[in-house]
């Protein structure tokens, strides 16, 4: 049974530097997140965030202290069935962290099978959860379907990642950088995915990416990791609408933050269809 108060994930006086080399990644790193907790890590290029999704898959194991995973410490060669993870978990150029050699609708189908063998589950149409579980299906487009999981895009193999992490109704989502090379409207419909599996599911989240926007959106606890350690950080935030050349609000963003409004900006400058925009704040 997995109660509020034990956590699903922690990282005890957690140090870590690789081998041969002089830097320190993590130093006397704590970090806990328990059932229906949604936590966030920020931070520059090269501050270590990944190498703590490094040492949650067992990837890595830490110079000093403990990380555990459901109550046990971690093993790579375990398997979680309450973990959903988004990301990108190889050191090698090539590895995606997903298996090769099936295509991704013998992926998706497999999922689908096992997950109701294991859970004895089986949504149906009625469920709550079965309009946002199509929704993130709908992301496999038929042109993906025949491909090898190694031939995706980055942005290709998140959507799957995002159908297998989110499609079975994880209990803790680990999410590293989950929304690079995704377009718009594949971004949306995943970021809205885990917001009604927080609400509804009590998912706990660990959110870790350099779009602040994102995981002032998705959490309520902000740890900023820098000069190897990890240190709470409040992110004042609001609400806001931007319209684009004079038609409906193109993105609504819930409780953007300053630094947030800036990606926003930047991301909106950059965009050569967009002749002009207009910020709506408070309009959600």
């Amino acid at each position: 049974m997995l109660e509020k108060n034990n956590p699903l994930l922690k990282l005890e006086n957690v140090t870590f530097t690789y081998p041969n080399r002089n830097k320190i990644l993590l130093k006397n790193v704590n970090l806990t997140v328990s059932l229906g907790e949604r936590i966030g890590v920020v931070g520059d290029n090269g501050s270590g965030k990944s190498t703590i999704v490094k040492l949650l898959l067992g990837l890595c194991k830490p110079t000093k202290g403990r990380v555990e995973l459901f109550g046990e410490e971690v093993s790579y060669n375990k398997h979680y069935p309450w973990l959903g993870y988004i990301g990108n978990p190889s050191y090698k150029l090539g590895e995606s962290g997903l298996p090769s050699g099936i295509s991704v609708g013998e992926v998706r189908r497999t999922f689908e099978n096992l997950w109701k063998i294991w859970s004895q589950e089986n949504l149906e149409s009625t469920s709550p959860f079965f309009e946002k579980k199509e929704e993130l299906k709908n992301l496999l487009t038929s042109d993906l379907e025949k491909l090898d999981p190694s031939e995706l895009s980055n942005g290709q193999r998140m959507r799957l990642m995002a159908y297998l992490a989110l499609g079975k109704k994880s209990k803790l989502l680990i999410a590293d950088e989950p929304t690079e090379g995704l377009d718009d409207q594949s971004k949306e419909i995943i970021l809205k995915a885990v917001e009604y599996a927080a609400q509804d599911q009590q998912l706990a989240i660990l959110w870790i990416s350099h779009r602040i926007h994102e995981v002032a959106r998705l959490t309520t606890n902000i740890q900023k990791l820098s000069n190897a350690e990890l240190k709470h950080r409040e992110v004042p935030t609001f609400n806001c609408a931007v319209k684009t050349n004079g038609g409906e609000a193109k993105q609504v963003y819930p409780t953007l933050c300053k630094d947030g409004f800036e990606e926003i900006i930047g991301e909106i400058f950059t965009d050569t269809s967009i002749s002009d925009f207009t910020i709506v704040g408070d309009k959600i």
